[in-house]
């Protein structure tokens, strides 16, 4: 081994940044790397699909010996963030970062291992069969580029992964994992007036997680609940609570039994509660094994009629003697009330720029609740005229996650694939907009003009030529890549979400949208 040349080649490729959907740069040095020690290189379309610069590296090394069966060797490319300008810090044997950024030992010290490995096959004419490296991209997100690589690509039915912290670990099997999430809608009331009439969705949820099996389940499987939202203020009876759940197993009939049970003892739970407090019931959709995230939705029979009604509260706390009694009169459960599922907390509306998001996320707002907020807000800084100099992209993440955390109840209108990844655990809902082009362009020209004049747009005027740039800049949504907002880019965001998404085609009005997201 040439620790010299190990060491170099990791020094000059953890300098290279390469985040997830970022690598495309470190690929770049990779082909050069491997081409040059004489393997065919090809990059994969999996780029495409997740909203990566790149996709998967596939090289490929002849065999020197007959009948020897192929082999692979596999890294990742991307690391977690931040890891803009890394700079390392050689301490003897020790490499460390200077404490600004990550390193990217994870996977770039594997990367440099499998290339120094075949150099000494090659140099020291070690008898060896054909040999396929793979560098996949996006393994920090949840192995999203290896599940969209196409393993008929490769030679080798066995190989090894370089990817673990201990030198001398060897890991011979993975656990596949089960991710859910259970919604319970319970019935809202006030906490002090009027108890008896509320059902707790949080006691139903305790009672559904009592009844489930966590922790280490027996040697080969886990389960875990490990995030639950809900309620609104002390006050309230809450009325909805969202349990994220997980479950691993080195054996897939293992896993099979965690997910019934636990969907078992939520609808147990349910059925108690159907019995005893009148709850209605919502159907849970499976979770889905790795390969693509679990979407679970909300799925009231429209043929069921709701035993109980919504209560109003238009009186603070002390409300007493007659006037208050009178409230709880009117405040009596309904029978026969239509079902309806209440909005969720947190909303991402995103589409293309023309296509409605802002009135769609302020229809959602007056009519539900919600805080409205927009990303334009947040990416552009305030000039005159607006929308001409973008702020940093770590502080309009941090204005933006400062702002979402003074309301539990938030509508967010606009785009922020990238930049604002690290919101997306927050989305309960995010609605896709997809509006025809001509029917885009014809808003954004009438905004424009509305906005600044149409004397300021005309021909000559003083935004004609930013108005002209900004409208063709919005015409490439359709055909432009993921480089630009565009519907490549939405698409394969979207696709690697795990809360659900609503689509929503077509030129409809703001009026017609709000009634398909509020069924």
């Amino acid at each position: 081994m040439n620790r010299e040349r190990l060491r170099d080649e990791f020094l000059e490729l953890v300098r290279i940044s390469s985040v997830s959907r970022r690598e495309g740069n470190v690929a770049k040095r990779l082909t050069t790397i491997l081409e040059g020690m004489g393997a065919t290189v090809e990059v994969d379309d999996a780029g495409d699909k997740i909203g990566s610069d790149t996709g998967n590296l596939v090289a490929r090394f002849p065999g020197t010996a007959p009948d020897v069966a192929p082999f692979l060797l596999c890294g990742h490319m991307d690391t977690v963030p931040p890891a803009d300008n890394v700079r390392p810090v050689v301490d003897g044997d020790v490499i460390r970062t200077d404490g600004t950024t990550v390193l990217g030992g994870d996977d770039k010290s594997g990367i440099v291992a499998i290339l120094e490995a075949v150099r000494l096959l090659r140099e020291r004419r070690i008898p060896h069969g054909p040999v396929d490296v793979l560098f996949t991209i996006c393994e920090e997100l949840g192995l999203i580029g290896a599940k969209h690589f196409d393993v008929g690509r490769l030679r080798a039915r066995t190989g090894l992964v370089l990817d673990c912290d201990g030198v001398h670990e060897l890991i011979t099997r993975a656990p596949a994992a089960n991710r859910m999430q259970f919604t319970v809608h319970g019935l809202e009331a006030h906490a002090g007036l009027a108890p008896e009439q509320g059902i707790s969705a949080v006691q139903v949820a305790a009672e559904a997680i009592a009844a489930m099996r966590l922790g280490r389940v027996d040697v080969a499987t886990t389960a875990n609940v490990g995030r639950i939202e809900g309620g609104l203020a002390s006050n309230i009876i809450p009325n909805r609570v969202v349990l994220r759940a997980e479950t691993r197993s080195l054996t897939l009939e293992a896993l099979e039994a965690q997910r019934t049970g636990r969907g078992g003892a939520a609808a147990q739970a349910v059925q108690d509660t159907l019995h005893g407090r009148r709850l209605r019931r919502q159907r849970v959709q499976r979770a889905r094994r790795r390969g693509r995230q679990p979407r679970l939705r909300h799925a009231p029979d429209p043929h069921r009629q709701r035993v109980g009604g919504r209560q109003r509260h238009g009186g603070d706390d002390g409300a007493a003697g007659r006037d208050g009694a009178a409230a709880r009169e009117q405040r009596r459960p309904v029978a026969h009330a239509e079902a309806r599922v209440p909005m969720p907390a947190r909303i991402h509306v995103v589409g293309a720029s023309g296509s409605g998001t802002t009135s769609l996320a302020s229809a959602i707002a007056a009519g539900h609740g919600h805080r409205h907020l927009d990303t334009d807000d947040f990416f552009w800084l305030p000039t005159d005229p607006p929308y001409c100099e973008p702020r940093a992209p770590a502080a309009r993440l941090a204005l933006l996650r400062g702002a979402l955390a003074q309301s539990p109840r938030w509508v967010l209108s606009g785009s922020l694939c990238g930049w604002g990844d690290p919101l997306i655990a927050e989305f309960d809902l995010v609605i896709f907009l997809v509006v025809p082009a001509e029917v885009r362009l014809a808003r954004l020209r009438a905004r424009e003009r509305a906005r600044y004049g149409p004397e300021a747009v005309a021909p000559g005027g003083a935004r004609h030529r930013a108005s002209v740039e900004f409208l063709e800049w919005a015409a490439r949504y359709d055909a432009g890549d993921i480089q630009m907002r565009s519907r490549a880019l939405h698409e394969a965001w979207l696709a690697a979400l795990p809360a659900p998404v609503l689509r929503l085609e077509g030129d409809r009005s703001v009026a017609e949208q709000l009634r398909r997201v509020e069924l």
